[in-house]
């Protein structure tokens, strides 16, 4: 590892300084020192893309923030209403499955949870 450390590409979590590293964040080489990560550890985390030694290198697509303006689950469905009552019965029978969908999308106020029940 190079000694100004590693780039995360996604969440990491460094056991015993309790660090949490969000994709983007730059974990110093003193960092992995007071964490107890071995050699192997950062290889093996390397190997699976959860860091990089690459500055430059792209944050996991499952991290990168959504740009303003990407279409919702919520509005698609909706376009694909208007469509099937413009076309008629010339819709296609995937659209009309679309147009369908009972999507209703559920925020929580915990971020940890995985329920609709957050106080």
């Amino acid at each position: 590892m190079e000694r100004t450390g590693v780039k995360a590409l996604t969440y990491v979590n460094l056991p015993g300084i309790e660090v949490r590293k969000a994709p983007g964040d730059t974990i110093t080489a003193q960092e992995w020192k007071d964490s107890g990560q071995t050699d192997e550890d950062k290889e093996a985390m390397i190997k699976a893309g959860s860091i990089s030694e690459d500055k430059d290198a792209e944050i996991h697509p499952d991290h990168r923030p959504v740009p303003p303006g990407s279409p919702s689950l919520a509005s698609m469905i909706e376009n694909a209403r208007e469509m099937v009552k413009r076309l008629g019965d010339n819709a296609p029978k995937e659209l009309r499955a679309f147009s369908k969908l009972d999507y209703q999308h559920v925020v929580t106020g915990d971020s940890g949870r995985g329920d609709s029940h957050a106080e």
